[in-house]
């Protein structure tokens, strides 16, 4: 069984598997892509530009969501490479997608990005009335697609750090109501998120061995 199958046979019913291929290269998504893999994550804008077919021209099937922190000037090459936008940490930044969005006449998936840790290099909301603004105000844009919560756990090896930020994110996932997707979990978490009720994991060293 490859690797990405034997990964996806143990995440049941509903749970989605994104490999995260960023700073990997084609060859090795195209080999995956083989193996069954369809959605990929990437965390910046530039590599998807550089190492990807443009979206008319890619394998079917295959989609791109843009994981990483987006810069606001970066907005407009995401809005048309990405198939989906998981880390919308601020209204500022929900605005200018939306706005660059209604320019190619694309609706683009998003999620909202929490911060469950106190990593100050972390992004996210941290404030629950202002995350709760941005659930109202995207869903009066016509041009973003809501379909909820993206969060990274706290690098630590402390396991019950890890479960009460998962928890908490889905406190607020439960509290919005009406989503469907939240994204809580990587490599080495991936388990916890499941147990804490995680609709996809973002795995990228399990799929392709650690980066550089």
């Amino acid at each position: 069984m490859s690797k990405y199958r034997d990964i996806l046979s143990t995440l049941g019913p509903g749970v989605t598997l994104l490999a995260v291929s960023k700073t990997k290269p084609y060859e090795d998504v195209k080999a995956l892509y083989e193996e069954g893999a369809r959605l990929f994550g990437e965390n910046r804008v530039q590599e998807i530009e550089e190492k990807f077919p443009s979206p008319d021209e890619r394998p079917e099937g295959m989609k791109i969501f843009m994981i990483g922190h987006l810069q606001k000037n970066k907005v407009k090459k995401a809005v048309a490479l990405a198939d989906r936008i998981e880390s919308v940490d601020s209204l500022e930044l929900l605005e200018k997608i939306d706005s660059e969005a209604g320019k190619i006449n694309k609706k683009i998936d998003i999620l909202l990005e929490w911060k469950s840790s106190d990593d100050e290099n972390k992004s996210g909301f941290d404030d629950e009335t202002k995350l709760m603004e941005a659930v109202c105000i995207s869903r009066k844009l016509s041009h973003v697609n809501l379909l909820g919560l993206m969060t990274i756990g706290p690098l630590t090896d402390d396991k019950e750090r890890v479960r009460s930020a998962f928890r908490e994110t889905k406190v607020l996932f439960d509290k919005i109501g009406g989503l469907s997707v939240l994204s809580m979990g990587m490599s080495g978490d991936y388990d916890i998120a499941l147990e804490e009720g995680s609709t996809e994991v973002r795995i990228g060293t399990l799929l392709f061995g650690r980066r550089g």
